[in-house]
């Protein structure tokens, strides 16, 4: 499931969930955010929302992010969204002309439940 992120009529990036388990009740989050629209929370509200969705309506346990090691913007995001770091990948992902490392976010639906009470 994937949605777009617009700004001024303007597809600037996406948001969404893949490899859903539903025996394990969990997904893998993924994003990505044009240049121009960096720095106007676009990309924070949409994945927000998406987490709320994931453990509210769709009763996921767990969500994860992998993030490239370098894509601190990324990152960023992970951890605004309320995720914790749990453990790296080597060379989990080609990009452009190399593999990269990953980074890998969890967050769980026992975390939601805390912080409301």
């Amino acid at each position: 499931m994937q949605m777009g992120i617009w700004w001024n009529q303007r597809l600037m990036g996406m948001c969404g969930f893949h490899l859903f388990n539903p025996i394990q009740r969990s997904a893998t989050m993924a994003y990505w955010l044009g240049l121009e629209a960096e720095g106007r929370g676009l990309l924070s509200a949409c994945a927000s929302a998406l987490v709320e969705w994931a453990f509210f309506t769709a009763h996921l346990k767990t969500l994860e992010i992998h993030c490239a090691t370098q894509n601190h913007r990324s990152r960023a995001t992970a951890l605004r969204l309320g995720f914790h770091e749990e453990r790296s990948v080597a060379a989990a992902e080609w990009l452009y002309d190399h593999f990269v490392d990953h980074v890998v976010y969890v967050r769980h639906a026992s975390e939601i439940r805390k912080s409301l009470t």
